[in-house]
């Protein structure tokens, strides 16, 4: 069966039309917790399968989205962080997946880093494979390897010599 909100004709298993203004925009997930404290999960959307046990919560599904409260909620302080998450090979089920992305409440985004401090925290190699542009970037010798491959035509190069970043260019 479809379930069409908005249609009579849902084209997929649902399909919500809206007219996109104020209260006609979107598909809302609200949480009833009146008490909402930072770090308190909001809702999101899990995707598994019906191989082994369905996932009770969305933070078990193979892959999912998730809000969480940046700080206890009231009428002046909504502030939210919003996560990516999968579970890797061989994981079982009902594991807790694992977290990957998190968008902080201020903009700043953590791959395989929830706590990020800066615009983009990595934790672990990263590899540019089209290069970096950037006005002025600085990384600290923290044995942090950064691997840049930029295109043959560009004369500005990044290196990484002894865990410290040279620009060249």
């Amino acid at each position: 069966d479809r379930v069409g909100i908005g249609t009579a004709t849902p084209m997929n298993i649902l399909q919500v039309n809206n007219g996109g203004g104020d209260g006609d925009d979107g598909i809302m997930i609200v949480s009833t917790d009146t008490t909402t404290s930072a770090g308190n999960l909001l809702g999101g959307i899990g995707f598994d399968t019906v191989d082994g046990n369905v996932p009770s919560s969305i933070t078990e599904a193979s892959a999912y989205i998730a809000a969480y409260a940046a700080e206890n909620h009231a009428a002046t302080d909504k502030g939210g962080d919003l996560v990516f998450g999968t579970t890797t090979i061989n994981d079982d089920d009902d594991t807790t997946s694992h977290e990957w992305i998190r968008i902080k409440d201020d903009g700043k985004v953590g791959i395989n880093h929830a706590t990020p401090q800066h615009t983009l925290d990595v934790s672990g190699v990263a590899n540019f494979v089209n290069g970096v542009r950037s006005s002025g970037l600085m990384v600290a010798n923290t044995g942090i390897e950064l691997h840049v491959n930029t295109p043959a035509t560009t004369s500005n190069k990044l290196y990484n010599v002894g865990g410290v970043l040279y620009f060249n260019g």
